[in-house]
């Protein structure tokens, strides 16, 4: 993956373009890659991050417990939590700055941890914005509305010790007081172009946030519960992702009496999160899996089937396709390859795995259920369908066909010589004939 980023020009500039440090992880912790902005604060080099354990960067030197606390969270996030914490660091010409560090598992298609993406941004102005809830409205409402960020503070109209009402077993009847008394007392202007729909502010800013009453008594029985509280949200009203921040508002009595919450779009960053995943797994022309990401997911399918539900590995390959590009040009046999990795993947569906192996080759793994002949229909079936295929060019249409190679993996740490023996009877097919399934 990192290879990936590297090879990718735009990639890399968007990566290096944003002020979030941002460190693509192997599964051991160590870094792969770190974008500039991530080089720029630990100040360190490609060569020199690259192989370095997360938990021993110069960001983590001035706290054991934070080492600690990054090295111990392996195991959560191997069980697919995502791990959230803060840290403050002295940055040179900036002095102290507060971080907000995310480090979250990158699944592949069977929801088996591939990679580790860790992300930080500069929280230090919403740290600020904590105290200053202390100063006069006034403030507050200037502060907000130079935030590009969705601000929003809720309120009550009389303050309650929450723990009162849990000791007299009165927590529904908290929550519903709370729930139809709070109102919006403070809004800026991105809170209010976020969420409202006619531009004006609704009375509580916070009932619009939840998709159900339910859902917003759980958010603030888990807000006044740990005080602050960070979690991501999907709104499909204006068809965004925010990071969200509340911290609950107590008087000097430590009586709760409202919250602060702050939205931050990261709609972008979570597409560049799945463009990521996408680069790394799949072919960027046909959109099928990649060499190394279909090995993978075959050998995973090896090892968990028994003896008696044999995996069928298929080599699939174009007939003369030099002579589909001598003739009718590259653009034409690239739409070929197309039409021909779309067709056979929809065919194989969740009977198997499909992948590019370079050029104009294939493969796929079929699952035989104890039925070797499942898997040779299945070869003869996807030979029939592209040999009937039209592949469109203009006014006219073109057809080609396919050789298939099968073979049936004879152990669990087989794939190499099973892969060899397909290709072996994919290339009997080619020299007898093509246009056939051949099986070794």
């Amino acid at each position: 993956m990192a290879k990936t980023i590297l090879k990718n020009a735009l990639l890399l500039k968007i990566l290096n373009s944003t002020s979030q440090m941002i460190a693509l992880l192997d599964k051991e912790m160590s870094i792969i890659f770190g974008n500039e902005a991530l080089l720029e604060v630990i100040k360190m080099t490609t060569d020199e991050i690259r192989n370095t354990p997360y938990w021993d960067l110069p960001i983590w030197t001035h706290s054991d417990e934070l080492k600690n606390k990054i090295l111990f969270s392996m195991e959560k996030i191997f069980l697919g939590e995502t791990i959230n914490f803060q840290t403050t660091h002295l940055i040179e010409n900036k002095g102290l700055r507060d971080y907000d560090f995310t480090i979250e598992p990158i699944l592949d298609e069977q929801d088996e941890i591939q990679y580790l993406l860790a992300y930080s941004h500069d929280i230090t102005q919403y740290k600020n914005a904590e105290v200053a809830l202390q100063r006069t409205e006034k403030q507050l409402k200037t502060f907000f509305e130079y935030s590009t960020d969705g601000n929003i503070i809720n309120t009550i109209e009389e303050a309650i010790h929450w723990e009162e009402y849990m000791d007299m077993g009165k927590e529904e009847e908290l929550l519903d007081y709370i729930v139809h008394n709070q109102k919006t007392r403070i809004s800026n202007k991105e809170m209010t172009k976020l969420f409202s729909s006619n531009g004006s502010c609704p009375e509580d800013l916070t009932s619009v946030l939840f998709d159900s009453l339910e859902e917003e008594k759980e958010f603030l029985k888990r807000l006044i519960k740990n005080k602050v509280i960070h979690f991501e949200k999907e709104y499909p009203q204006n068809d965004k992702v925010f990071n969200c921040t509340y911290v609950a508002i107590y008087d000097s009595e430590n009586r709760y009496y409202g919250h602060f919450g702050i939205h931050r779009d990261v709609t972008e960053q979570k597409k560049m999160e799945k463009n990521l995943i996408k680069l790394a797994t799949k072919d960027s022309l046909t959109e099928v899996n990649i060499r190394r990401h279909y090995i993978d997911l075959a050998q995973k399918e090896i090892s968990l089937t028994d003896e008696n539900n044999k995996i069928a590995i298929l080599m699939i390959d174009i007939d003369n396709f030099k002579s589909i590009n001598d003739t009718f040009g590259h653009d034409i046999g690239d739409k070929a390859l197309i039409s021909m990795a779309k067709l056979c993947e929809e065919t194989i569906g969740d009977k198997g795995h499909f992948g590019r192996m370079g050029g104009e080759e294939f493969s796929a793994t079929i699952y035989s259920d104890g039925n070797d002949n499942i898997a040779i229909e299945m070869a003869e079936r996807l030979r029939k369908a592209i040999e009937d295929m039209l592949v469109p060019i203009g006014n006219l249409s073109i057809f080609f066909t396919v050789s298939i190679g099968v073979t049936f993996v004879k152990g669990k740490g087989e794939l190499e010589g099973a892969l060899k023996r397909a290709d072996m009877a994919l290339y009997e097919a080619k020299q007898t004939g093509k246009n056939k399934v051949v099986v070794n």
